[in-house]
């Protein structure tokens, strides 16, 4: 499965089921007004943000000066965003495994990006198979994983270690790195490069446990809290697993109780809420502490128009980060990227 399957519209379409009205608290707790920060439509053009464009923009990340990167699946690049709209290209811009510096490297289907606790970015390659690791100088190496793009199961340090189509990364606080897999399996990643086995068997499901007794159903986004608890958004199977610093693994949501459709982010806030971006549902929502559902900005239908939470819209709200106030959620938006300002 690709980052376009994922997105793809006509899938969307097919599926429009929406959230049981018992199922859910009242949207008044937190909302959070849509605004398209950067982007006008499928392309690869720099430049200021009302005539950018992006092609499948996927994970992004902030930096504390506000400064917003995302990896740019299908033009395989890392675009940068500053303050003022501009967008330029900070890595990458075509396919290949090459290192080097700025658009000389090359990536294979960047998916996810995080600034790691040194100040570097880490990027997942999904065709690449691998974790790569760039200076904010824009010096691309490889930090985990096959330097040809080999796909395999291999827990071991850095360029040894083999990854099968990994998707999506989180930081965790002491500087590890939470890997979701193609292979139902999240993989840990020291901040030495040291790859091992957190949770999954490998096998499709949704069964609870600890460590490589509980399974995953197409696990994609994943978060982490201040406490170290890890976060999955499982996708095709639209529910939410927590990971506790041990490894247990638990249901926070499940398929009967119809809380979110297609699930393909989620992050974690400092009071215990998680907010997912819901490709299904073209919305973002939240699932508070105590494990209710709300509607936090997308309620008209899928679309593109920015507004107050309940007339902006959503395309496909694929991938979310905060910035550092926790405040703003930016997200990608198919071709966009678009900006939620929460109200608490």
């Amino acid at each position: 499965m690709n980052r376009q399957a994922l997105a793809s519209l006509t899938i969307v379409l097919q599926c429009l089921t929406s959230c049981s009205p018992s199922d859910e608290e009242p949207s008044k707790q937190i909302t959070g007004s849509v605004e398209t920060i950067a982007g006008s439509g499928s392309g690869f053009v720099n430049g200021p943000a009302a005539s950018a464009k992006f092609n499948e923009p996927a994970g992004l990340t902030v930096d504390t000066e506000g400064n917003v990167y995302v990896a740019d699946f299908a033009n395989n690049a890392i675009r940068k965003i500053t303050p003022a709209g501009d967008v330029s290209t900070f890595a990458g811009g075509s396919e290949g495994n090459a290192n080097g510096t700025g658009t000389e490297a090359q990536f294979n289907g960047p998916h996810d990006i995080e600034i790691g606790t040194d100040g570097n970015f880490y990027v997942v390659e999904v065709y690449g198979n691998r974790i790569r690791k760039i200076t904010p100088d824009g010096v691309v190496s490889n930090f985990a994983g096959s330097t040809t793009g080999e796909l395999a199961y291999v827990n071991a340090t850095g360029s040894e270690a083999r990854f099968y189509s990994p998707r999506c990364l989180a930081v965790a606080p002491d500087g590890s790195f939470y890997v979701t897999e193609f292979s139902n399996r999240i993989r840990k990643i020291t901040a030495a490069g040291v790859v091992t086995t957190f949770a999954g068997s490998g096998i499709a499901g949704s069964s609870d446990g600890v460590g490589e007794s509980a399974t995953f159903d197409d696990p994609m986004g994943i978060a982490t809290d201040l406490p170290g608890n890890v976060y999955v958004a499982q996708y095709q199977s639209s529910v939410l697993r927590k990971i506790t610093p041990a490894g247990e693994v638990s249901t926070l949501t499940n398929s009967g109780s119809r809380f979110f459709h297609w699930p393909a982010d989620v992050i974690a806030d400092h009071t215990g809420n998680c907010f997912v971006g819901e490709v299904g549902n073209f919305s973002i929502s939240l699932l508070s502490s105590s494990n209710k559902r709300s509607v936090v900005s997308g309620t008209a239908g899928q679309g593109t128009l920015d507004g107050d939470w309940n007339v902006g819209r959503f395309d496909t709200p694929y991938a979310l980060h905060f910035d550092k106030t926790q405040n703003i959620i930016y997200v990608s938006d198919l071709h966009r990227i678009r900006k939620v300002t929460l109200s608490r």
